[in-house]
Formats: structure tokens, C-alpha cells, sequence
């Protein structure tokens, strides 16, 4: 399902932030003439109408305004937030096709971003600037919106040298690392048999597919620590490794620190807000 936003004028930033949710395992909300952006780090679902859609990390949601929303919760439930007005003459929601080159059409979920940090990023920056520079924090917006509505804006560039079996594993991996994993399956994707498809990447990679998955996902978990005001917590879910002890680990491991340690050299304040 797909709505158009009309993205002619700099949208006006109502609230944005990160929140927590999980406390209960569903909430309604019914935003009067105000859209959502959510960008997540679990997974659940969101009823709109009369449309269920599953939630998953690294995907986003837009919500139209006057309408009720009903999210269900895990008991860790991370999302960063916008909550905003696109422009005066934006407040029509339709699921026409676009009319003009600022209509939008944007799916109620998309994803999951293979580049789904550099979204992060952008609404770090929203969540932090938007009080204390609005047209700052509105252009980044503005900006982010069109973005994500090209999601190819978010794919990783990969090699013309690797093989399609390989690209394609690839490709599955920065979707899906918050999703558990198993080599055999990705053997079945890649169209290949599991052993050759070991081959392939130790071949390309000079690694097996368990230390590519095991890399990708420190390798988030590390951005994420650094540019990112998430709890350890919710990182160690956001990456796929959400046993606090086992990520705990495989980040000293991996990156040499601890997360706590790798946390302290950003200076990154904590922020979570409830709505």
C-alpha cells in the first residue's frame, strides 16, 4: 500500500526524537493532521485501517494524518521518530499516482536499507537540531523523505566482479542481518550448493559467509555506537545479536573494545523519549 505526499515545501518538524516502547504490546494513535515518519530497530506490526504491515529493523513506516495507527510490541521496541506537517497545501492524503514532480509516492513500509546508516544518520541529526535549527533539521527531512521513497538510493554498490550467486547473498545479508541467519538457506537463494558458495567467498572475501555475517554486523553495531544515541541494548537487537553477553563478546573480539568502551569515544548523549 502506497500513499502520495505532496513534498513541494519544506515540511514543518512538529516533534522528532528517539523512543522506547515495549511496555505495553499494543498501543493506538491517531495523529490529527500531523504525518509520522518511524524508522525501527524491531520487529512488530502496524495496523492502519484496515491493513496489517510486519515491521522489521532497518525499515521505515510513513503514516497519513486522521488516521488511527495501532503498533504491537516486542518488550524492546527502539524507533527514532518525525512527527510533521509537509507544507499548506500537503494535508490531502490520496493513493493516486503522482500528479507532479513534489508528489511523492511513498509506501507505508519500505525496506529493509541495505545503507540503512546513513538514514540513521539523518534522523540522528533531525532529533538533535530540530529546536535549536529548524531549517537545518527541515531540509535534512525534506531531503530524507524523497530518499527513502527511492529506495534504491540506499543499496550498496557491490562489485561487478562477484558472481550473481554471490551478489545476491550479499545483498540478503545487509537487508537481513538483524534476522537470524542460516548458510544453508542462503545457499538455496544463491541458486548454488552450500559448499561452492563457501568457496565463493573465501574466494572473494578471503572469509567464511559466518565471519561476512559476524563483520556486518560489528561493523553496524560499531557505527551505530558511534553515531547513534541507542542504548547498547537496543544496538545488540539491531544488529541480530541480541544476547547482551554474546554481543558483548563478538564486539571485543572483533572491534578490540568493549561497547561501552567504543560508546564513550563518540561522546553521543542518550536520549528516549515516550509519546
Amino acid at each position: 500500500m502506497s500513499i502520495t505526499i505532496h513534498l513541494g515545501g519544506l515540511p514543518t518538524i512538529i516533534q522528532a526524537g528517539l523512543s522506547l516502547h515495549g511496555h505495553l504490546r499494543k498501543q493506538q494513535f491517531l495523529m490529527h493532521e500531523v504525518w509520522g515518519l518511524h524508522i525501527y530497530f524491531y520487529s512488530g506490526k502496524l495496523r492502519l485501517q484496515e491493513n496489517e504491515f510486519e515491521i522489521g529493523s532497518g525499515m521505515a513506516s510513513l503514516t497519513p494524518p486522521n488516521t488511527p495507527l495501532e503498533w504491537e510490541f516486542p518488550d524492546h521496541a527502539p524507533h527514532y521518530y518525525v512527527h510533521f506537517i509537509p507544507s499548506e497545501s500537503s494535508q490531502q492524503v490520496t493513493t493516486q499516482s503522482p500528479s507532479t514532480p513534489y508528489d511523492c509516492q511513498f509506501p507505508i513500509m519500505n525496506g529493509p536499507f541495505e545503507r540503512f546508516d546513513a538514514i540513521v544518520r539523518d534522523m540522528e541529526l533531525i532529533g538533535s537540531v530540530y529546536r535549536s535549527n529548524p531549517l537545518k533539521a527541515q531540509v535534512c527531512l525534506w531531503n530524507l523523505l524523497f530518499n527513502i521513497a527511492d529506495a534504491d538510493i540506499y543499496r550498496e554498490t557491490l562489485p561487478n566482479t562477484l558472481p550473481s550467486s554471490v551478489q545476491i547473498v550479499v545483498s540478503h545479508i545487509n537487508q537481513n542481518y538483524s534476522m537470524p541467519l542460516v548458510i544453508k538457506e542462503l545457499a538455496d537463494l544463491s541458486g548454488v550448493s552450500h559448499n561452492y558458495l563457501i568457496q565463493l567467498f573465501k574466494e572473494h572475501f578471503g572469509c567464511t559467509i559466518a565471519t561476512y555475517i559476524r563483520r556486518k554486523r560489528c561493523q553496524q553495531a560499531e557505527f551505530l555506537l558511534l553515531h547513534s544515541s541507542l542504548a547498547i541494548k537496543s544496538i545488540a537487537q539491531a544488529v541480530g545479536i541480541p544476547d547482551i553477553n554474546h554481543f558483548n563478546k563478538t564486539i571485543r573480539k572483533e572491534l578490540g573494545a568493549a561497547p561501552s568502551k567504543i560508546r564513550e569515544l563518540s561522546g553521543t548523549p542518550r536520549r528516549s523519549h515516550k509519546y
